[in-house]
């Protein structure tokens, strides 16, 4: 874009979809070009829903999951065989903590919610008897194999930060770089607005504050047990789901994860959220770029955790 930034205007677009509400802004010229910029993105986020979601029975994701124990491949479309490679290699990356074949097990934690207490262990057996990305098979030619009865996938911990890194290329692509696009927390941010450093986003953590920070280029994901929890029998549990356990996590951990996209970000937020910070092999590979923070409450007192190699501007 060549057009002076003092000549841009804010404009700014929200749309439901995943179960959020997706914010995108932008900084223009010409509103009427990018209105429908970003209606195509809006649309290309719903039929990525409509691939991706494990709460609509007739997806792409849950008819391929009706799928498993049959023994034979399913044709799936680009976008889900592109997630689904992505999620192969976070699964060998994080050893086994980010494991989008969870599904069975979210499953149970769903109706705990709404019971108000845990399931009986046999099902716990069962469902975690399928859990495993070792029991997909991905064949570039023949498609996906689930090779266990009863799995489910769960797209939950990437999927938000892939659609907004396609909204934000979308964007970028077509000569908008100055652009904000927040997908319920899930954010990436381009160049500084007009007149300013960067982008200021605040941070929800542990501290009794939240934390404002000035980003640009770079992507942040946070995740933690503020509103999504369970209370039993005196106990709580996150929904953030520990695959080697099947249980929630227990422990009060706020993670932020900056990194140069979103995707990447998503998924290290879920992965340390159940990790945290002691992890050292998982520490000694974070990728170029990114940075993960750690708030751990314990009691009344809050510990922070740095880990990463590229610390952003901020104030925890």
């Amino acid at each position: 874009m060549e057009n002076s930034k003092r000549d841009l205007v804010r404009l700014e677009y929200e749309h439901p979809s995943m179960g959020s509400l997706f914010r995108v802004v932008v900084y223009a010229e010409d509103s009427a070009t990018v209105s429908a910029l970003v209606q195509a993105s809006f649309q290309g986020l719903d039929s990525l829903n409509l691939i991706m979601s494990d709460y609509l029975p007739n997806s792409e994701l849950m008819q391929l999951s009706r799928s498993s124990g049959v023994g034979e491949y399913v044709k799936v479309s680009e976008d889900l065989k592109d997630i689904l490679k992505l999620s192969e290699y976070w699964y060998s990356w994080s050893g086994g903590i980010f494991d989008v074949t969870i599904g069975p097990i979210t499953q149970l934690w769903r109706r705990a919610k709404r019971q108000g207490k845990l399931p009986g262990e046999q099902y716990f057996e069962r469902a975690m008897s399928a859990v495993g990305f070792e029991y997909v098979q991905l064949d570039p030619q023949k498609g996906v194999l689930l090779k266990k009865p009863n799995m489910q996938l769960d797209l939950g911990g990437i999927a938000k930060g892939y659609a907004v890194d396609r909204i934000f290329d979308h964007l970028s692509a077509n000569g908008y770089p100055i652009c904000l696009v927040d997908g319920a927390g899930d954010l990436r941010v381009g160049e500084a607005p007009p007149g300013k450093e960067g982008w200021e986003i605040a941070i929800q953590t542990y501290v009794g504050r939240d934390s404002t920070l000035i980003l640009s280029n770079r992507a942040v994901a946070t995740s933690g047990d503020f509103y999504r929890s369970l209370q039993i029998d005196g106990k709580t549990y996150s929904h953030i789901i520990d695959p080697s356990t099947g249980y929630g996590i227990t422990t009060s951990r706020a993670v932020t994860v900056f990194a140069k996209d979103c995707t990447t970000a998503d998924v290290l937020a879920s992965v340390f959220s159940v990790a945290g910070p002691y992890q050292s092999d998982l520490n000694d590979r974070i990728p170029n770029g990114s940075q993960v923070m750690i708030f751990e409450k314990a009691e009344e007192e809050t510990e922070i955790f740095s880990i990463g190699t590229k610390k952003p501007q901020s104030d925890f």
